[in-house]
This record gives C-alpha cells, sequence and structure tokens, in this order.
C-alpha cells in the first residue's frame, strides 16, 4: 500500500479494500490521440474492484471532476466513463489521469438525435466498466437511462445514483418530446436507488410533484471542493480608481445575458467593465462574438481550472454576475450555480434575480444583491447608484460568513456515510 493510500485508510477506518486497489494501480494517463480514439490507456477491469462507476455527458465537466474527487477522498475507488465535448482538454486531463477510465466518444451540445448513435457503445461500455462496481453514479438522464438498460441486461443487483444538476428545458417542454422525456425520467426514477439534486426547487418544484419522485434523495449543494488548496479568506483590500469589475464565470450558455452585458457595458463605458472566463455555448456562439467584438469594456479572458483558478479570478473582480435565463421561470429559477458558492467564499458580492432560489441564497446570507424585475432597468439603477464605500461593506461581509456555508470539505463524513450502504454493496456483475 503507498503512503497515500495510507493515508486515506486512515482518514476512513471503514473504507473499503477497493480503496486501496485503485490507491495502488494510480491512475491511467490520458493523452490527446487516445483521447481523439474514445479509448485511454486502461487498468484492467477484469483485475479491478472499484466501488463507484461515475458516468458523465462530459469529461471536461468541473462537476464530474469534484465527484470524482469527492468519492476518491471519501475513501471510495473510482472509475469513469465520459463524453469528449471538445473543449481545451489541457486544463483536464491532470484531472481525469488521476482515476482509471474511458472516453465513450465526442459529442456536440445540444445534439440529442446524435446522441442515438452513442448509445450502444455507451450501454456496452458501463457494462464492461461497471463489472466489479457496487455503485454506479450518472450525471444527466441518458447516462442513467443507458446505465439502468445495462443493469438490465447484466441481470445484477448494482446501485444506482441519478444526480440532477439541471432540470433540461425539453423535459419542461409540453410537446410529444418533452411528454417522451418525462415519461423515460419516471420510468428511471422507479429504478434509482437515490437521486442526488442540486438545489431543493428542483426536488419541490418538478422532481416530486411533476414526476412523482419516491427514491432516497441526497441534497448536494454546488459547493467548492476540494478547498484545502484555497488561500485563506480575507476581506478584499480596499478598491483601486477605476471602474467597477463585473465578472462572469463558467459555462457561458446564457445568450440574454451576453446580450444585456453588451447593452450595460455600452452604457456603462467607463464606469464598469465586465470580464467573461469559461467556454461559450454553442448556443449563445453568436451573442458571445457580438458582445466581445463590439463592446470594448467586455474582455474573454478564457477557460479555467477549477477550483485552481478560482482564487486568481475573484481577487480580480468587485462584482459577480449569476444571473441565468436559459430557462426562465423554471430551471433558471430553481437552479443554484457554482457562482454562488464560489463568489461567496472569496467574498465577491453577488447579484442575483430577485424571486428565484438565487435570490432566496443570496437575501438569506446577505451575500449580494437580489435584484427585481424589470431586470435589465433595476440593473441600470443598481450600477448607477452603488458605490465603491458600499461595494467594500458588502465585500467585508461576505467574507466573514461561515466558511462552510461555500464549502463541501466539512460535510464529508456525513456524505460517506450517506453513499457507504449502496457503494458497499458487493459481488454485482455486470
Amino acid at each position: 500500500m503507498n503512503n497515500s493510500a495510507k493515508e486515506q485508510m486512515k482518514a476512513y477506518p471503514g473504507s473499503s479494500t477497493a480503496a486501496v486497489a485503485v490507491a495502488q494501480a494510480g491512475g491511467a494517463s490520458l493523452d490527446a490521440d487516445a483521447q481523439a480514439n474514445g479509448s485511454v490507456p486502461e487498468t484492467s477491469t477484469t483485475d479491478l474492484t472499484t466501488d463507484v462507476l461515475i458516468i458523465s455527458h462530459d469529461a471536461h465537466d468541473a462537476r464530474f471532476h469534484k465527484r470524482m474527487r469527492m468519492f476518491a477522498d471519501m475513501g471510495f475507488a473510482v472509475t469513469w466513463l465520459a463524453f469528449d465535448r471538445s473543449r481545451d482538454t489541457r486544463l483536464t486531463d491532470e484531472v481525469l489521469s488521476q482515476f482509471p477510465g474511458r472516453i465513450l466518444g465526442k459529442r456536440k451540445d445540444g445534439a440529442y438525435l446524435g446522441r442515438l448513435t452513442d448509445f450502444s457503445n455507451a450501454v456496452s461500455r458501463i457494462k464492461e466498466y461497471g463489472a466489479r462496481a457496487s455503485l454506479v453514479y450518472c450525471i444527466n438522464l441518458d447516462n442513467l437511462f443507458a446505465a439502468l438498460l445495462a443493469k438490465t441486461l447484466g441481470g445484477n443487483s448494482c446501485r444506482m445514483v441519478y444526480e440532477v444538476a439541471d432540470i433540461q428545458s425539453v423535459l419542461l417542454r409540453r410537446d410529444p418530446a418533452g411528454m417522451l422525456l418525462r415519461a423515460l425520467e419516471r420510468w428511471c426514477l422507479r429504478r434509482t436507488d437515490m437521486v442526488v439534486y442540486t438545489s431543493g426547487h428542483f426536488m419541490t418544484r418538478f422532481l416530486r410533484p411533476v414526476q412523482h419522485c419516491s427514491a432516497p434523495a441526497l441534497l448536494l449543494e454546488n459547493k467548492i471542493y476540494p478547498a484545502t488548496a484555497l488561500p485563506a479568506r480575507a476581506p478584499a483590500p480596499p478598491r483601486k480608481e477605476g471602474p467597477i469589475v463585473v465578472g462572469y464565470l463558467g459555462q457561458l450558455r446564457c445568450t440574454r445575458s451576453l446580450e444585456m452585458i453588451g447593452r450595460l457595458a455600452a452604457a456603462f463605458r467607463g464606469k464598469v467593465r465586465f470580464v467573461l472566463w469559461g467556454y461559450p455555448n454553442h448556443q449563445a456562439t453568436g451573442a458571445f462574438r457580438r458582445t466581445i467584438a463590439g463592446t470594448p469594456n467586455v474582455s474573454y479572458e478564457g477557460p479555467y481550472r477549477n477550483p485552481d483558478d478560482l482564487a486568481r479570478i475573484y481577487s480580480s473582480v468587485d462584482l459577480c454576475w449569476g444571473f441565468d435565463f436559459c430557462c426562465p421561470g423554471l430551471n433558471s429559477s430553481w437552479c443554484l450555480t457554482n457562482r454562488l458558492y464560489e463568489a461567496g467564499y472569496f467574498g465577491v458580492p453577488i447579484l442575483v434575480e430577485d424571486e428565484t432560489a438565487a435570490g432566496e441564497f443570496v437575501r438569506r446570507l446577505d451575500s449580494g444583491w437580489s435584484l427585481g424585475r424589470p431586470l435589465e432597468e433595476s440593473l441600470h439603477k443598481f450600477l448607477g447608484a452603488i458605490s465603491p464605500r458600499e461595494i467594500q461593506a458588502k465585500q467585508a461581509h461576505t467574507a466573514a460568513i461561515a466558511r462552510d456555508a461555500f464549502v463541501l470539505d466539512g460535510q464529508m463524513a456525513s456524505l460517506r456515510q450517506a453513499f457507504l450502504p449502496l457503494a458497499a454493496w458487493r459481488d454485482c456483475g455486470m
């Protein structure tokens, strides 16, 4: 047993021997050629016993990486399967290479019909990689469906966990496609051993009243993890002279946000500057290009590592843009995004919309400003009136909020106890 494995077992005395197996084997390395070919240098699936297989829609998704690290740090052995969304892999290969796994193939954002061609391959790989797994952790509905089919075909008793991090807009439509997918999700929910959800509104507004979900459920907010390497929290230093800097981070998928940022930047040229980090989504590419090209006080700084680059980014902004209008009144009103927790940890006040889950979060902690409708008019008034002293006071208050409100590290023992009965189910071959 290597030193890291010994330390892991000391931290969690009840850890299974499977955790030691992966600690001894180490993660498989991932290179660009292997990724492009849909394969990675693999640990033999016939020799490896694993507790948790994690399946993701996007190999480069920060949430997926967070879950792998989380389960490994709780003492479980981890393997992974994921699709390649063809983003900048240089920022994520280091994480993927720590754990054995495989790229299932390439996938484009929003190409739902194209996913059908990936489906049989995904089912086959899930059967192969899940052969020694006790728990299969599925991020997104299509991965859950594929895993349930693999489980049914294999005739086994592996436990299934479904993470709901968004309610996809197609699930909320009233047309035949929406009705069909809701029926599919209900079928999957009846066969799921646990539902993990990242916002309470997902459960109270959709999963229970609409989908009649009765599976055991666990709220797992989008808090920062791991936070051990983050710098100590401290109030922001006095603001320097110059424009107010508003940061917009993450998957830049909201067309309305980008268009609104462009108009606000034009209206407050010299007083407000907007800085964007992350990946522009395919649906917002046009708005993204127009906003960047047409507005000198809007800049794009590219992709970033989460959580590694968060301190550098948040130290460079005064406020955080927390709005989402991709599915107004529904998912956009229900979700609690990473930005709420990241900005709060680093003492950066966040701007959100009132009468939403994010608005409730901000009002409860007083970690920013919750603005009412009509939103663009409210933003004009806010940005025109806010003073550096008010921003500084809100920054100091936010930086003083209890750390556990924003980071997951303090919940690891209780999370392990929640997952242990599922991951301890042994001898289930797929």
